[in-house]
């Protein structure tokens, strides 16, 4: 649920600050979005670790 969250609100402020969606915004929003799969795959592996 994160996921969609976050780059729709990365789109809103994108359109609340003026900014144009070129190729540069495009890239850094796959960055920001490669990042939280990580910490999300990493938060999700912690858990189940603990688990057992």
């Amino acid at each position: 649920m994160g996921l969609p969250v976050s780059f729709a609100g990365g789109f809103a402020v994108m359109f609340l600050i003026d900014y144009s969606i070129n190729m540069l915004t495009m890239v850094g929003l796959l960055i920001a979005i490669g990042i939280l799969m990580d910490d999300a795959i990493v938060i999700s592996e912690n858990v189940a670790s603990h688990r057992q």
